[in-house]
């Protein structure tokens, strides 16, 4: 019964990933068509100042608040006090603190005007509490919460974004999308408990915010990075290439819900051995490593074969600029794939703290690479930018993992990067393939991969044992 519920969990937790990205991508489309590139540039400028305001403000609590629910040490109801009163007030501090900025720094009024009605989604994410049906391993119902939440923010987006005059009634559709997610989350969980709001005094809910801070960082760290691009095209070039860049990264957030499937496939398995201490772990890990190798690499070379075809019937030819800069950026999509296996072995490890690190040393590298690669190359060089954030963050995490577990990256890594950039070299630079071409390179390609991956028995036999 055990088994059953947790691939049940499994399933739950990856729909609502993928089903709220599916969802949010159309929408994405519907208003890259509508709004253009220049007032789509400035709702990608409003999101990424939410995020960041978003990421400061939660500091790890959510996650803090699905371990706490998890451990069921306290009661459900003093969980919930401390880390509503907690959100609530980092919340007004970030909002206080991300009006001023934007009133000072930013000049444009209607990127101002997008970014205030953006900030509003604060409020209601306060009480998004996802994080403690993740505790109580109720995924289903986060799933209806996130599902239901961007269908009505995207039924408000066909409803009232027609023209690019409508940019306004897109950013008001994300806050009422979230408010719908609130109050979904909030009829189940009254089903469930007898809630009892600010139960509790004040001043004890704010050691959560202390305990936070420490497992929020890694994820600050990355979210600070990924979102900067934007943010910095927008500042020293235009909203207009804001949208071109935007339009090639929202295809790779698409992609990144791999990311989602491998880590809730595999995480449970490596922290499994870690904890048993098998003499298996290393035999798993490097197995882990290439299937997660070869198809990062599959979908990314496939994503760089059709790129000029996917971007512009996506997005329409408004946005041919953004097939290169998508062909880089798949470059960040397979590494930070390749990422995610040290990453959670780390975790796994409770090496959360070098995770933190290696996350650290990556953002100093991206900035620094940014402005040096920037003179050079402009947006491009923004794109490259976060491929060596993840070769940084990987090198490191590299060192440390192998310190314990023997990495056996000699075995295919040196032969797999010389045939991609043979690939690369090929397919973006020299020769102009047809489609049906490009369909039989990318059967070839699973071959090819197959061999250079030395994807062997034991490697399909671990995929067989997590799927069944």
């Amino acid at each position: 019964m055990k088994i059953n519920k947790n691939i049940k969990n499994i399933f739950s937790l990856f729909s609502s990933e993928f089903i709220a990205r599916l969802v949010g991508f159309i929408a994405t489309i519907y208003l890259a068509r509508r709004l253009g590139t220049d007032n789509f540039g400035i709702l990608n400028i409003g999101l990424a100042v939410l995020n960041y305001a978003a990421i400061f403000s939660a500091s790890g609590l959510n996650m803090l608040g699905t371990r706490k629910t998890a451990e069921r040490v306290e009661g459900d109801n003093a969980i919930l006090n401390k880390l509503i009163i907690s959100k609530f007030s980092l919340t007004i501090v970030i909002s206080i603190i991300t009006f001023f900025i934007v009133t000072f720094f930013v000049h444009s009024e209607a990127t101002s005007e997008i970014i205030f009605i953006y900030l509003l989604y604060l409020l209601p994410s306060v009480f998004i509490i996802d994080w403690y049906f993740q505790g109580k391993e109720t995924m289903g119902v986060i799933t209806v919460g996130r599902s239901v939440g961007m269908t009505v923010y995207l039924i408000f987006v066909l409803l009232f974004v027609n023209t690019s005059a409508d940019i306004i009634s897109a950013a008001y559709a994300w806050v009422i999308g979230a408010v719908v997610n609130a109050i979904i989350l909030w009829i189940f969980l009254t089903k469930r408990i007898k809630v009892k709001l600010f139960s509790i005094k004040i001043i004890s809910s704010f050691n959560y915010i202390r305990e936070s801070v420490p497992l929020g960082a890694a994820t600050i760290i990355s979210q600070v990075v990924i979102m900067f691009p934007i943010l910095y095209i927008g500042a020293i070039y235009s909203e207009e290439q804001a949208g071109i860049y935007s339009a090639a990264y929202r295809i790779i957030i698409l992609l990144l819900v791999a990311d989602r499937i491998f880590s809730t496939m595999f995480f449970p398995k490596i922290v499994n051995l870690i904890t048993k201490r098998s003499e298996k772990l290393e035999s798993v890990f490097n197995s882990i490593l290439k299937i997660i190798t070869f198809f990062s690499f599959y979908i990314g070379f496939v994503s760089i074969i059709f790129a000029d075809t996917l971007v512009i019937t996506i997005f329409g030819t408004e946005y041919n600029n953004s097939v290169f800069i998508f062909q880089l950026l798949i470059g960040y999509f397979i590494l930070t794939l390749i990422n995610s296996v040290f990453s959670f072995t780390l975790i796994g490890m409770k090496e959360e703290k070098s995770y933190s690190v290696a996350m650290f040393i990556g953002m100093i590298g991206f900035f620094i690479s940014l402005f040096v690669l920037d003179n050079l190359y402009s947006i491009t060089g923004i794109a490259i930018s976060l491929i060596i954030y993840e070769i940084l963050t990987i090198a490191y995490m590299i060192n440390k993992v192998n310190k314990i577990i023997l990495i056996n990256l000699k075995e295919f890594i040196p032969s797999l990067v010389i045939f991609a950039a043979i690939f690369i070299l090929l397919i973006i630079y020299i020769f102009d393939f047809s489609i049906l071409a490009k369909f039989v390179i990318a059967i070839l390609l699973l071959i090819i991969l197959f061999y250079f991956c030395n994807i062997k028995k034991k490697e399909i036999d671990l995929i067989k044992g997590v799927i069944s």
